[in-house]
């Protein structure tokens, strides 16, 4: 059993760019704003051991510890000095792109630039320039930090918020899984467990008044934490799932009618979905609130059904469900390679899936020009669907606002939500013959979340939908409905064939709330509240 915490905040560090495991149940630590190196354990003990030493490490990334060494990358150049500080660093290589990440075996050194190349020397101590013995393109978007561990190299990418396991010899990514927070910056493994050091901001209230006065204001400060981060990679299914949460989920409905509303003097139905089991989502348990429900199953959803004998608008009543769920960020690692192109789909998903069933406007010009323009040169369905959803980021703008345009008034328009943005790529992928479904609804608000929160109340400020497709001989995929990208504007791969742990699947492909035996809809009856708490991670 690993004695070191999941979760290790370092003291005083502003911004940490290197993690690397050291002895005694320590990590090694880098914060390259101030030059720091430290040692830190489980019970968060920070101490600088390079107290006047620190202008050789401002502005440096990535670390690794070998042999009583300690490497590091600075600019250009890849560095070492002994642990005891004795000396001045000795540069081993310098590389024409800046270098981002090192990590050191017995016989070679790996080093990774920021152009996510990565350059494989011979471990010597010899004088003179290293030449390179082999070289191959690292995965992701911005690479950040890498290591070594069980004939692997693991490469860590803050933008892409995800881990790549690579062979070393080939470059070539055997799988890759999300993290799950926000700004990876380091990677380590102890005993056979994986680290990940991260460094962001967070919202923070404080008090700015004077004396007893309240003056309540919104600031951020630097956050720095390292946390254990567990993973199964599932070979045969091509998914690998990563670090999961205990989450108590609740949805419920308040009967506040609004003016145009009517009574309703004969029975009636309030139909709400309940949360679904997914290869990445356990539903443990579910109990009623309020009032007591039945189940029923319509398609691949199942309901809550609470009945009414009849509504006076002057009544009122809670109602909804609680669940604890099991949730953990999934992301598959398909190829064209493993996909049967010839696998026809069944004709009850193509009578489903492939038509204009939600106000997906696929008779329009602009809706077929567009899944026309969108797939060329496509050569398999994943392809397809890859480059379907590139183009609609490239065409339109995130917008929130109330109400759901139809695909054609979105594409005139260019900008939409979340919502907008699912229509359209439904729409473009059904015209390319691609089943696909509506999938959602809330995500937990991870930018509220600390790694250590637990048992906190924390609500949603808006519902979210993403897009699930299917693929012949291996099921349903999610994928990220609204767009992805940095800060440098690149499409991320994050949200490919992935999702994080904070997104709640409570619907796919069915509704997700309606009233039968009533004029009067949902909304005009009730108003809705979600609520979330996280419990524990996931073992």
């Amino acid at each position: 059993m690993n004695s070191i915490a999941s979760i290790i905040r370092p003291c005083c560090f502003g911004n940490l760019q290197g993690l690397a495991a050291y002895k005694e149940d320590q990590f090694l630590i880098l914060d390259g704003d101030k030059g720091y190196i430290a040692t830190v354990d489980s019970s968060n003990n920070t101490t600088i051991i390079n107290s006047g030493q620190t202008d050789y490490f401002r502005y440096a990334s990535g670390l690794d510890y070998y042999h009583h060494q300690i490497w590091y990358t600075k600019n250009k150049r890849v560095l070492r000095i002994q642990d005891d500080f004795s000396s001045e660093p000795e540069v081993f290589a310098v590389l024409n792109p800046r270098v981002s990440g090192v990590v050191v075996t017995k016989t070679e050194v790996y080093v990774v630039t920021t152009t996510n190349r990565i350059y494989v020397f011979e471990n010597t101590q010899s004088a003179g320039t290293p030449q390179p013995i082999r070289e191959y393109d690292s995965p992701g978007a911005d690479v950040d930090d890498i290591t070594f561990h069980d004939g692997h190299l693991w490469v860590c990418d803050s933008a892409e918020q995800t881990i790549y396991c690579l062979d070393p010899n080939t470059g070539k990514v055997k799988y890759n899984f999300l993290v799950p927070f926000e700004s990876p910056k380091g990677i380590a493994f102890s005993k056979d467990q994986l680290y990940v050091g991260y460094s962001n901001e967070e919202a923070v209230i404080k008090d700015d008044g004077a004396g007893e006065t309240l003056d309540l204001v919104m600031k951020k400060k630097s956050r720095n934490f390292i946390h254990r981060l567990l993973f199964q990679h599932n070979e045969n299914k091509h998914y690998t799932m990563s670090r999961g949460y205990l989450i108590e989920a609740s949805y419920m409905e308040e009967i506040d009618p609004i003016r145009d509303a009517q009574d309703i003097d004969e029975p009636f139905e309030w139909w709400m979905s309940l949360p679904n089991a997914t290869e990445r989502q356990e539903v443990v348990e579910i109990h009623s609130i309020g009032k007591d429900f039945t189940i029923q199953q319509e398609d691949d959803q199942k309901y809550a059904v609470f009945k009414f004998k009849r509504l006076n608008l002057r009544d009122r009543h809670v109602f909804g469900w609680k669940a604890l769920l099991k949730v953990h960020a999934i992301k598959y690692n398909l190829t064209p390679a493993d996909v049967d192109e010839h696998l026809e789909l069944p004709d009850d998903m193509k009578d489903r899936y492939l038509k204009d069933d939600d106000n997906l406007a696929m008779h329009t010009p602009i809706v077929k020009k567009a899944a026309r323009e969108a797939t060329k040169g496509a050569t398999n369905i994943l392809d397809r669907v890859l480059k379907i959803r590139n183009y609609v980021y490239e065409q339109l703008t995130y917008r929130m606002e109330g109400g759901t345009d139809s695909p054609d008034v979105v594409l005139k328009r260019g900008n939409g939500s979340c919502g907008e943005y699912l229509g359209v790529l439904m729409a473009l992928m059904r015209l390319n013959g691609i089943a696909c479904r509506k999938a959602g609804r809330y995500k937990v608000p991870y930018y509220k979340v600390n790694p250590e929160s637990r048992n906190v109340p924390i609500e949603p400020d808006f519902n979210h939908v993403w897009v699930e497709f299917y693929v012949p001989g291996w099921g349903w995929i999610p994928m990220e409905s609204s767009a992805d990208d940095n800060e440098t504007g690149k499409w991320t791969m994050r949200y490919f064939m992935g999702l994080q742990w904070y997104h709640i699947q409570m619907q796919q492909g069915s509704p997700f709330e309606y009233v039968t035996g009533t004029d009067n809809s949902v909304g005009v009856l009730g108003i809705n509240y979600i609520r979330f708490r996280i419990l524990e991670e996931l073992n």
